[in-house]
């Protein structure tokens, strides 16, 4: 089945992707997942400093700790993800031409 932007559009990388409409904004996960972040890692940060007792720049220091780890996992599961779509899972990367 063939999903389309608002409008009509095809998604510039030619795959299948949903993406809502905001104001006229087309919007993506991206936003979404930036912000899912940042609120754990300000959470984080409130839990380490407050309940914890950490001193203030430890908990800066464990926050941004979280969010490097996060990130280097979605990178790998989105590298991964978009590695089985271009090829398929289980198939091989083919040759380049000659």
């Amino acid at each position: 089945m063939d999903e389309s932007r608002a409008g009509g559009e095809r998604c510039p990388s030619g795959t299948d992707q949903r993406v809502a409409v905001l104001g006229g904004a087309l919007i993506g996960r991206a936003p979404l997942t930036v912000t899912a972040i940042a609120v754990l890692a300000v959470g984080w940060f409130g839990v380490s400093w407050k309940v914890l007792g950490s001193r203030v720049v430890d908990a800066i220091g464990e926050a941004a700790g979280g969010v490097v780890t996060v990130l280097v996992l979605v990178s790998v599961v989105g590298a991964v993800r978009r590695s089985n779509r271009i090829t398929g899972p289980g198939k091989r990367t083919p040759a380049p031409p000659p």
